[in-house]
């Protein structure tokens, strides 16, 4: 009995291990994964804009930046995103950047409409580091009044605690 115990326990340590390690690659994997498709979503505006000859960019979404609870610091990926961003739409002409912050419901109606605001705010504020002149870019929070998930499990919030950025 006790090598079958001893058995079991090596086998449950050794699984637990291969869990631990598919974490970490499915993690490295779904990074890889985030970076391409932002990559190709810009690349593709590019190609739209080159083949059609026109010099003004098509209006499309540039994506979310999220961020931890009750926090509104940009972090260094979100950085690195809006530096790649810039970049890219400073080829084209675009009348505006528009930076929409949310929450989740955690918190106060007021606390969210402010935090939402210092989201954006603080996006805004690195748009405007990276030379994006401040006549083009509005900013605004919206609570949590446009959430993209439930807000009733941890995923759900985390999804919800965002900045979008759309550039027309």
């Amino acid at each position: 009995m006790k090598k079958i115990i001893t058995r079991l326990n090596g086998f449950i340590f050794a699984l637990a291990l291969i869990c631990a390690l598919l974490t970490v690659v499915c993690k490295l994997s779904f990074a890889g994964i985030a970076e391409k498709a932002q990559e190709s979503k810009l690349q593709s505006v590019k190609i739209a804009q080159l083949s059609s000859g026109k010099p003004h960019i098509k209006p499309f979404n540039a994506g979310l930046m999220h961020f931890d609870t009750r926090k509104y610091n940009i972090s260094p990926q979100t950085q690195a995103e809006l530096k790649i961003l810039v970049k890219e739409i400073n080829q084209f002409e675009y009348d505006e950047i528009i930076v929409e912050g949310h929450t989740d419901f955690e918190g106060s109606g007021s606390g969210n409409i402010e935090l939402s605001k210092n989201r954006a705010k603080a996006v805004y504020g690195e748009l405007l580091k990276l030379g994006v002149p401040p006549a083009k870019i509005k900013y605004y929070g919206s609570s949590s009044y446009k959430p993209k998930a439930e807000n009733y499990t941890t995923q759900g919030k985390a999804a919800n605690r965002r900045v979008e950025i759309f550039v027309k």
